[in-house]
């Protein structure tokens, strides 16, 4: 399996914003950069409180990068990542100004106008401070452990690592609930952590208070607090999308059939492994009672389309939709889902531990009245 943090978290920073509608904000920021900035190493995204990271591909205009837009969250999250060095700023609504200097190689904040640097916010030291026996020890073992990627022993105890980190940020949270900082956090990063659902949803609930819960970012917590807790025998989540050829896909529309959903990417090499045994239960079943839909998560249109040509998979393709994504709470790919004639999950590759799908031929086989 391949973690998703990585594709899904950026570089980070935020800007704060004034209101315009209900649960609408703008914001408004200029970035400016030295002469000598290698504009290819720049990356910057935007999180505006419901997709976390969205990529700016505006260009530079003088070495200045001007950001505005809409946005539902508290401070809109802008991050910023140049030569190794990454960046969080919160900005007031004011107009804000983030210059930044040379440093080297990299840059470094400089100048900053209504702005405030979140690493160095009380609450960032604090939880820094919180964490750093469990960040301590995830260093020294990659230190001494350069290729743990390699060992399935070292990648277990790697994870176990992790998730030692997780639950103390978990803990941070739980006892920081009116922070706004802990909000951030638990909405950009704690619902992906590899942590206990259930506690996940237990410090949602009861720690923070409703006006947090009912905005558009309790919200989206709940959006993919909810994906995450799918499991065999719970009711799919429904989800309108758009396919590759513009068509509508409705999951509703569906209902009497068997739906086989498969989240992957051309760059999971774990993805690809699994597509010839995908394809032989495709050919095992007729079509008018077992429908596949192919989620990506690529993000490279042209690399896409070459892999549908190359694997030449049967079935309905979704193209870089996050909302499917949040939806279904996936975390790692390959991840695959079978919904039955009722809508209801039958089968989970990733809490049923399924490397080879044999219990997914076995479940399907059992849906169609023949265990094979």
């Amino acid at each position: 399996m391949i973690a998703l943090r990585s594709f899904l978290n950026g570089f980070l920073s935020a800007v704060l914003i004034c209101s315009v509608a209900a649960g609408q904000h703008q914001y408004s920021v200029d970035l400016q950069f030295p002469d000598s900035l290698k504009t290819k190493q720049l990356k910057v995204f935007v999180d505006d409180g419901t997709n976390d990271n969205i990529p700016v591909k505006d260009t530079l205009q003088s070495n200045i990068l001007h950001l505005s837009g809409s946005s539902v969250a508290k401070f809109t999250t802008i991050m910023v990542g140049y030569q190794g060095s990454s960046f969080r700023f919160w900005v007031n609504q004011k107009p804000a100004v983030i210059k930044f200097e040379k440093d080297g190689s990299s840059i470094k904040a400089g100048m900053l106008k209504n702005t405030i640097d979140v690493d160095k916010s009380a609450d960032a030291v604090a939880i820094n401070k919180f964490t750093a026996a469990e960040t301590a020890a995830i260093d020294s073992f990659k230190a001494n452990n350069k290729s743990w990627f390699r060992q399935d022993s070292l990648i277990a105890v790697f994870e176990s690592l992790n998730r030692k980190l997780a639950a103390k940020k978990v803990d941070y949270v739980r006892n920081k609930p009116e922070s706004y900082y802990a909000f951030w956090l638990f909405r950009r990063e704690l619902v992906y952590l590899d942590h206990d659902i259930g506690d996940l949803n237990a410090v949602f609930d009861q720690k923070f208070d409703q006006q947090r819960k009912s905005s558009k970012e309790g919200k989206e917590i709940q959006l993919r607090l909810t994906g995450r807790s799918l499991t065999k025998g719970k009711k799919a989540v429904e989800f309108v999308a758009t396919d590759i050829h513009n068509q509508t896909i409705d999951l509703k529309n569906f209902k009497g059939k068997n739906v086989l959903i498969t989240f992957w990417a051309t760059w999971c090499a774990p993805c690809i492994e699994e597509f010839p045994k995908i394809k032989e239960l495709r050919s095992s079943y007729p079509a008018d009672s077992l429908e596949f839909i192919f989620v990506s998560l690529d993000a490279d249109p042209k690399k896409y389309r070459a892999a549908l040509q190359k694997y030449d998979l049967p079935g309905l393709h979704i193209y870089n939709d996050i909302e499917v994504l949040k939806k279904y709470g996936v975390l790692a790919i390959p991840q695959v889902y079978l919904v039955d004639k009722k809508g209801t999950i039958s089968y989970s590759r990733a809490d049923q531990a399924d490397p080879n799908l044999r219990l997914l031929e076995r479940t399907l086989a059992e849906n169609f009245g023949a265990v094979k």
